[in-house]
């Protein structure tokens, strides 16, 4: 897995499983995929971060997130890609057919995000 300094506009950029089982996924893809996850603390919900590596170089890299769905969500992946302005990418989604999920929004220090669906109703962020 290449490392990433900078993504364009579209790149898929992130990656969140909601899941029912966190304790049990987390176990699971460390296993599989040999991912680190680590507790963001309560202001997070205790979402972990997930850490792939090692990479080509030694490394490692941040490239996704692991928490509890909501109540009554079944377990999912939503991929997230990148938008150097989030609000003209999701006024250009809702104009193409989405449906806004979570409106343009703060993620702690991290950045910002939205959460859609397309006319299929598929999450995508």
């Amino acid at each position: 897995m290449p490392r990433y300094e900078r993504f364009d506009a579209g790149d898929p950029c992130w990656v969140e499983l909601a899941t029912s089982d966190p304790r049990g996924s987390a176990s699971f893809y460390s296993a599989v995929l040999g991912w680190t996850l680590e507790d963001m603390g309560p202001e997070s919900g205790h979402s972990h971060l997930i850490e792939a590596g090692p990479l080509p170089d030694g490394g490692s890299a941040i490239v996704g997130g692991l928490g509890a769905a909501e109540s009554g969500q079944r377990t999912s992946w939503i991929l997230y890609f990148a938008a150097p302005d989030i609000e003209a990418a999701h006024a250009r989604a809702l104009g193409a057919g989405a449906s806004s999920l979570v409106e343009p929004s703060d993620v702690m220090e991290q950045g910002r995000m939205a959460l859609l669906a397309d006319r299929q109703g598929a999450t995508f962020g």
